[in-house]
């Protein structure tokens, strides 16, 4: 009963955003727009999502290695191009996740490892797209004059950042008591890797300026593609308005 409920909270609110953003969008001039689409531009938008891809398999590798979990080049990049594929056809982020974490452990990885690899993975990735947000915040504020827009972004990138901080605070604040449960075991487990992720300098450095990239090849895909269809978007408010967008999308309503 508990699962129907909170499914038909999430289409109720998933169905009431896009009433919204579908009565808000003129589809005449939309139509218009595709209808002159700059086919250069959108291409090199496209690139600009494939460029991800390997970035991330070696953000993932590289955690994967700190796990344990030995993850070779090839392997990498063939699971994260088919995490990406389940992450358009499934729950997002949660089809892309889930994927990864089995074929991880189905080339002999083990379950424990390529679920904190994965896990790590997603939480890094996440922490520096919220300091990405918090960082634009003083320019963000001048685009987005809606009050409640302004309170939306800055209590997201807040809380995120305040998660984040209590996640990292988890192995100190537990301590032993984590072993009781399995689920508080995992999750400490998970916080203790990604320390060991982000306490190597070298590493942990790359990781932090990898994921920057990526976020920033988001921004940059999205610029090309407002470009391909001449929508007045330059690319400084789309570093400001992007990342807030995708942040948002990372909570699990729809």
């Amino acid at each position: 009963m508990r699962g129907v409920i909170s499914f038909a909270v999430k289409a109720v609110i998933s169905a009431t955003l896009i009433y919204i953003a579908i009565d808000w969008t003129q589809v005449g001039s939309t139509a218009q727009r595709l209808a002159e689409i700059k086919l250069t531009w959108a291409a090199m938008a496209i690139v600009s999502l494939l460029a991800q891809i390997p970035l991330n398999a070696w953000r993932w590798r590289a955690i994967s290695l700190q796990c344990g979990a030995a993850l070779p080049v090839q392997a990498a990049v063939q699971f994260t191009f088919i995490g990406a594929f389940f992450n358009q056809v499934l729950l997002p982020t949660v089809g892309s996740d889930a994927a990864r974490i089995w074929l991880l452990n189905r080339i002999g990885a083990g379950w424990r490892a390529a679920m904190y690899s994965v896990l790590t993975d997603r939480g890094i990735g996440l922490l520096v797209l919220a300091g990405l947000v918090a960082v634009c915040l003083p320019w963000s504020f001048h685009v987005i004059n809606n009050p409640v827009g302004r309170a939306t972004l800055l209590l997201i990138a807040a809380g995120t950042i305040a998660g984040a901080a209590a996640f990292f605070a988890l192995p100190y604040a537990l301590g032993q008591w984590a072993d009781r449960w399995q689920s508080t075991r995992h999750l400490v487990g998970v916080a203790s890797v990604a320390w060991n992720v982000l306490a190597h300098v070298h590493p942990g450095a790359l990781i932090i300026a990898t994921s920057i990239a990526i976020h920033l090849l988001t921004v940059a895909a999205a610029w090309l593609v407002a470009y391909s269809v001449s929508a007045p978007l330059d690319f400084g408010n789309a570093l400001l308005l992007i990342p807030p967008v995708i942040l948002i999308a990372s909570i699990p309503i729809s």
